[in-house]
């Protein structure tokens, strides 16, 4: 069985020189605990975009 997983987390204030290693960081922790708990995750993506000036 294999299903999707979505988690969007809003992250408008952090600094956009931040994002890269920020989402870099949740994708790892995720990875992580997944793999503590046995679930075996087939690809891991991420996305990230700074604060849309209207």
């Amino acid at each position: 069985m294999s299903a999707d997983f979505l988690l969007e987390l809003l992250c408008e204030e952090i600094p956009a020189r931040m994002q890269a290693t920020a989402r870099n960081d949740v994708a790892r922790m995720l990875a992580q605990e997944l793999d503590a708990v046995g679930i075996a995750a087939q690809a891991i993506d991420v996305w990230s975009t700074p604060r849309a000036w209207r």
